[in-house]
């Protein structure tokens, strides 16, 4: 998925979070740090910046020779 596909963006901190998100559907767009969220005393974390695509519409669908 491409930043530009994104039509809801979240972050979240910790692999377990994260990992709850991916099996949701949700795509990881970057990965940065930040003392935000669950640091502790100025700690720097990962911070997962992650995102979910609009529902794709049963419309028109591609031959099968472009899959």
């Amino acid at each position: 998925m491409q930043l530009s596909d994104a039509v809801e963006i979240i972050e979240a901190f910790g692999v377990k979070r994260v990992n709850e998100l991916l099996g949701e559907g949700w795509k990881v767009l970057a990965v940065s740090t930040s003392t935000y969220g669950d640091a502790k005393e100025g700690k720097v974390l990962p911070c997962y910046t992650l995102g979910k695509a609009a529902p794709v519409s049963g419309g028109i669908f591609p031959p099968s020779r472009m899959l």
